[in-house]
C-alpha cells in the first residue's frame, strides 16, 4: 500500500518550497504594485500556510500580518520568523471568516489559493472588505471549477466531478476529502462585487503576457509560444484557465 502524503507538510522547508515562494511573491507584488506602493503598505496575508510567501512579502512591505487557521502551520511560521529575524512580520492563528483586526486597518489583503478552502466564502470576503481601508486592495487567486486539470490534486476535471468521486480521488492522494469549493470566472467575479469590491481581471493579462508576469518557468517555453500564438483568444481562454487572478478595489 502506498504511503499517504500530506503535500503541504512534504513541501515544507524544502528548497523547492522556497523557490516557489519567491516566484509567487514576485508575481503577486508585480500585480499589486500597479495599484499600490508596497513599501508604505500594511499587508495581511490571509491564509498564510507555512509562511514562506509571507516572508517574501515582508521584504517589500512596511508591515505584514499573516494569519492561518492551522495551529501547526502558524507554529512553523513563528519559527521561520525567528530564524530570519524578520521584525516587520507578525504571525497569528486566526479564522479568516472572523478576524480580530479593526475596521479600515490594512492597505492590502493577499489571498492566494485560500478562498476555495473556506466554509463561508462570502463571510471571508466581507471580512477582507471590512478590514481594508477605503480604496484598499485585495489580491485574489483562486482555482477554476472548469479547469481541465484541478490545480491542487492535478486530476482532470476534478472540479466538476460528483462529490463522492472527487472524494475518492482525494483520499487516494492522502487527503481526507475533496475540500476545494471553486467557482467559474463569472461566479468568482460576482462574489467580489457582492462583497463590495470593484473587480479587475488579471487572468487575461497573464495569459496574453506570460513572460511579463514571470510564469514561463511554470508553464514551459512551448506553452509560452502557444500562448503568444493564441493571444487574441485570451478573453475566451481565461474561462478554462487553471487559476483566476483578480484585484479587487474596496468601493
Amino acid at each position: 500500500m502506498s504511503k499517504k502524503i500530506n503535500y503541504l507538510e512534504e513541501m515544507s522547508g524544502t528548497p523547492e518550497s522556497w523557490r516557489n515562494a519567491e516566484a509567487k511573491a514576485e508575481r503577486i507584488i508585480k500585480i499589486i504594485s500597479s495599484h499600490k506602493n508596497m513599501k508604505t503598505a500594511v499587508v495581511l496575508d490571509d491564509g498564510c500556510g507555512y509562511g514562506y510567501n509571507s516572508l517574501e512579502f515582508a521584504k517589500h512591505a512596511k508591515k505584514v500580518f499573516a494569519i492561518d487557521i492551522n495551529k501547526k502551520a502558524v507554529s512553523n511560521c513563528i519559527k521561520l520568523k525567528k530564524k530570519h529575524n524578520c521584525r516587520n512580520l507578525f504571525f497569528q492563528q486566526e479564522d479568516g471568516e472572523r478576524v480580530s483586526f479593526e475596521d479600515n486597518f490594512f492597505d492590502i489583503v493577499i489571498s492566494y489559493q485560500v478562498l476555495e478552502h473556506v466554509s463561508n466564502q462570502k463571510k471571508y470576503l466581507s471580512e477582507a472588505h471590512r478590514i481594508l481601508k477605503p480604496g484598499g486592495l485585495i489580491y485574489l487567486a483562486v482555482p477554476n471549477k472548469l479547469s481541465p486539470i484541478e490545480v491542487h490534486f492535478k486530476i482532470p476535471f476534478m472540479g466538476i466531478m460528483p462529490g463522492f468521486l472527487a472524494d475518492a480521488f482525494a483520499k487516494a492522494r492522502g487527503a481526507k476529502k475533496f475540500d476545494v469549493h471553486s467557482h467559474t470566472f463569472h461566479g468568482t467575479e460576482k462574489m467580489l462585487a457582492e462583497s463590495g469590491f470593484n473587480a479587475i481581471d488579471y487572468t487575461s493579462k497573464i495569459i496574453q503576457n506570460p513572460t511579463e508576469f514571470g510564469i514561463e518557468k511554470d508553464i514551459g517555453s512551448a506553452t509560452v509560444w502557444l500562448a503568444k500564438l493564441l493571444k487574441p483568444l485570451a478573453p475566451l481562454i481565461k474561462f478554462f484557465s487553471p487559476t483566476f487572478v483578480f484585484v479587487g478595489i474596496k468601493a
